[in-house]
């Protein structure tokens, strides 16, 4: 392979490359972990969706660009350039922004701090007002291409006092193209990617801004998913993080493959016309998919522990399980509802996924061993690649 001719001494001969990845170099840094966040699409959101989706299939071939990005917009909000209208009824018209406020709820009740990576520069001043309001905070600053460098260093600054004295919750909203370099936010120890560039480069710049050295606490990277009710794992934002997860295999495999290319714009476009739609699966036990390295709790729910052996990760609640009891177990995780659950009030203790329906299908998505077969499999009943 070609990983192999690059990195394997031939003979005597030392290897024509080397390469040093950030976890050899600096083994002393705390672990990072992502976590997907999935969600359904409320009724309006799946509608612009499916308009924008019809209009991909059947539109002109030159506009395809341009209705990819129009789909991408959507699947943050379906009114991502609106202002009116309350706050609340705002965030809960969209899935990725309920997910980020439940995901900053508990952040604020551990006392710690998080980075929102939001492209579009309405949405920035949009959700920073929200949160400013739903957290009681004095101010959230917003650090993007129009932030000015005295300004910027100013607002790095004084969220790095947290350092120096730790004040609780605080909140910094960036520019992934312009704030995802140059910047050390080790104040922080949770990231969370409302929007994502196509690049997983881009969005491991992001993640290094609080995942480098002087960071002390574990970090977790929070990636949101809007899933339309009837594609599912169709949907752009779970097709996005598909098209990640490969590139992420490919550079650690060799180098970074290239940036966002015509060929991931255009496969985006194929997979996202593609009128076939998965059928469901049976979720099998708990213990099936998960083997060794589930661990009960209570009352009939498990914690998934991720293949690194860092404490926390994915806990899942099936029927029968007290939502009041079950969350005081789930202190370090977030939380995926079987269909046969009806989910129940978690607090500010962890977020929560439904898999009722067609959601079902984003089951390898959550669980250690959808990470090893690889995003883009789907677990199949009986199936020997998950005993």
């Amino acid at each position: 392979t070609l990983h192999a001719r690059l990195f394997t001494p031939q003979g005597d001969l030392p290897p024509l490359a080397m390469r040093r990845l950030k976890e050899n170099a600096a083994s002393d840094l705390p672990p990072k972990r992502r976590l997907v966040h999935a969600r359904a699409m409320p009724k309006a959101q799946a509608e612009k969706y499916d308009a924008a989706r019809l209009g991909l299939a059947y539109g002109r071939r030159g506009d395809a660009l341009r209705l990819l990005h129009h789909i991408r917009a959507v699947s943050a909000h379906p009114d991502i350039d609106g202002s009116a209208g309350a706050p609340e009824d705002f965030i809960a018209a969209s899935a990725r922004l309920s997910l980020a406020t439940e995901v900053l709820r508990m952040v604020k009740a551990r006392g710690e701090r998080a980075l929102v990576f939001i492209e579009h520069r309405k949405l920035q001043h949009r959700f920073a007002e929200i949160a400013r309001r739903q957290f009681g905070l004095a101010d959230v600053p917003i650090i993007s291409g129009e932030t000015p460098q005295p300004r910027r260093m100013a607002i790095v600054d004084r969220f790095q006092r947290h350092l120096l004295k730790d004040e609780g919750f605080d909140l910094l909203i960036l520019s992934p193209r312009a704030a995802g370099v140059g910047l050390t936010l080790t104040a922080a120890n949770h990231v969370v990617h409302l929007s994502r560039w196509w690049n997983p480069a881009v969005e491991e710049q992001c993640n290094d801004r609080v995942h480098r050295i002087g960071q002390t606490r574990p970090v977790t990277v929070h990636l949101l998913l809007a899933a339309h009710p009837k594609h599912a794992a169709r949907s752009f934002d779970c097709l996005l993080e598909r098209l990640m997860a490969r590139k992420r295999g490919l550079a650690r495999a060799a180098l970074w493959p290239a940036g966002d290319t015509p060929e991931d714009a255009a496969e985006l476009e194929r997979e996202l016309s593609r009128e076939a739609v998965e059928e469901p699966v049976e979720m099998r036990s708990i213990a099936e998919l998960a083997g060794d390295r589930v661990k009960p709790v209570s009352g009939g729910a498990w914690r998934l522990e991720w293949a690194d052996g860092y404490p926390g990760g994915l806990a899942v609640m099936e029927g029968g399980t007290s939502a009041h009891s079950f969350s005081n177990t789930v202190y370090d995780a977030f939380v995926v509802l079987s269909p046969s659950e009806p989910g129940g009030a978690f607090g500010d203790t962890a977020p929560t996924t439904s898999l009722a329906g067609n959601l079902i299908t984003l089951w390898p998505h959550f669980t250690p061993v959808g990470a090893l077969l690889g995003a883009d499999r789907r677990i199949q009943p009986n199936s020997p690649d998950v005993a």
